[in-house]
């Protein structure tokens, strides 16, 4: 009955209003639950509409990649692109100016509720330079057209209100919608710009006093943007940053249509920590901070729980923190890396209850079969590097690597990358340049594995 209700529903362009109607579960972000910013609004949608909305992303998707609609900095709602590609190809432009001992200012752009901003009438004008199916295109009309939600707290619900604007949130196609909506931003934007959905940071290189300026006039062109398409930038959020070393770097006072940008000197963007000298000591202690308060809370919770409950937990909860996104940061420091493995050694001690100092982490880490967080980080950048070389992500390898000419041998693989010239520890230690020659030392029965589940298991063989 489904695959009827489908056809007949991409066939007349028409929807049920069930499918059409969005019920917002809030959901408190913090313990003041008292101010309305404190919410984090979810909305339920109809399950019937979002399975055709998932057969219908996968063509449209498939489509957009295919023609190359969707353009390459956009990182967001892709197949073989992450918060960890823009990450990786961000911090290695930062790193390699670092080695170069130049400046680099970049802007942090918070775009003011930017999915909800987005109008109907606009999105469907850029839709129609897009797709040529006028069928589709009148389903998504009908889709986004009188579309309404109600609020639901326990037992009570809100009436209807109609949602005349804004990407329906909790849908499948909504954020695949906006890709296409936000899309020509890059466009005449002098400057390098990186995207991850409505994320967006643009950088320039700073030598002399013109090419902040340079960097001024970009904002200016994403203010224009924002203008023309009913969008908004939250100028108290969107802050610059100069990224050097140097100890008298050129300042400016970066603006957005007059507002004055603020200015710091570290920034949490796609969950990590970027800090104006690129150390990453300031990242590793947030995690901690974090990673030691979710093992408090897991200690007070399954102080009755066994001890394969308390693993998982520590699987599940704690152990994603201290790895996310970490091949662009892993610690190259003694200290930083004691700091990681330590939290590890407190949770194996909470999994089998064991605090007496007669009993040692390591030999409870063995019965856990915990590997440390230092060789799973290591495995991890390998297969972000075998993924690369293979042409297996969003990433442009040819602008990252160059491989060697050469033959196999017992001691020589035929996919050897040419080694990056390193003058600061920072660069050395960035990602490419140090998993490069990591890379380079491994043999050939690994390397030249044909998936990536062979690759790391012949890692984990080693």
């Amino acid at each position: 009955y489904l695959t009827l209700i489908f056809k007949r529903s991409l066939l007349s362009a028409e929807l049920p209003e069930d499918w059409k109607h969005g019920k917002i579960i809030p959901i408190p972000k913090t313990e003041n639950s008292s101010l309305l910013s404190s919410y984090r609004p979810i909305s339920l949608l109809c399950t019937s509409s979002k399975i055709l909305e998932h057969i219908l992303f996968g063509h449209i998707s498939a489509f957009l990649e295919t023609n190359h609609v969707i353009d390459d900095r956009q990182h967001g709602f892709r197949k073989g692109f992450s918060t960890v590609t823009q990450l990786l190809e961000t911090i290695q432009d930062f790193a390699a100016a670092i080695d170069n001992r130049c400046q680099i200012d970049v802007i942090f752009l918070d775009f003011e509720k930017a999915f909800d901003r987005v109008s109907h009438r606009k999105f469907l004008l850029k839709l129609k330079t897009v797709l040529k199916n006028d069928l589709l295109l009148a389903w998504v009309q009908a889709y986004l057209s009188s579309r309404s939600q109600s609020i639901s707290i326990g037992n009570a619900c809100s009436s209807p209100a109609l949602v005349s604007s804004g990407i329906p949130q909790g849908s499948v196609l909504g954020p695949l919608f906006f890709l296409i909506f936000i899309n020509d931003i890059v466009k005449e934007i002098p400057v390098k710009i990186k995207l991850f959905a409505d994320d967006c940071v643009l950088y320039q290189e700073i030598r002399t006093p013109a090419d902040q300026l340079f960097l001024n006039d970009a904002l200016a062109k994403i203010h224009d943007w924002c203008s023309t398409w009913q969008m908004s930038i939250n100028t108290k959020k969107t802050v610059s940053m100069s990224i050097t070393r140097k100890k008298q770097p050129l300042s400016f006072a970066y603006t957005i249509n007059s507002h004055p940008l603020s200015t710091v000197d570290s920034y949490k963007y796609l969950g990590l920590t970027i800090s104006s000298d690129l150390r990453w000591n300031k990242q590793i202690s947030n995690i901690k901070n974090k990673a030691l308060k979710k093992l408090g809370f897991l200690r007070r919770s399954l102080r009755y729980s066994t001890q394969e409950i308390r693993l998982l937990a520590y699987k599940t909860f704690i152990r994603p923190v201290l790895e996310y996104a970490s091949v662009v940061w892993d610690p190259y420091t003694k200290e930083n890396i004691k700091t990681l493995e330590n939290i590890q050694r407190k949770s194996v001690r909470f999994i089998y209850n064991s605090y007496s100092w007669q009993t040692s982490p390591t030999m409870l880490l063995e019965k856990a079969n915990l590997e440390s967080l230092q060789l799973r980080r290591y495995r991890e950048r390998l297969k972000y590097m075998f993924m690369i070389v293979h042409n297996k992500l969003g990433i442009n390898s040819s602008k990252y690597i160059e491989l060697v000419p050469g033959r196999s041998t017992r001691s020589y693989h035929s996919l050897k990358v040419k080694e990056y010239a390193c003058h600061t520890e920072t660069y050395k230690n960035s990602f490419f340049p140090r998993t490069v020659r990591e890379w380079n030392v491994l043999k050939a029965n690994i390397v030249e594995a044909s998936t990536v589940e062979s690759f790391t298991a012949s890692l984990r063989n080693l």
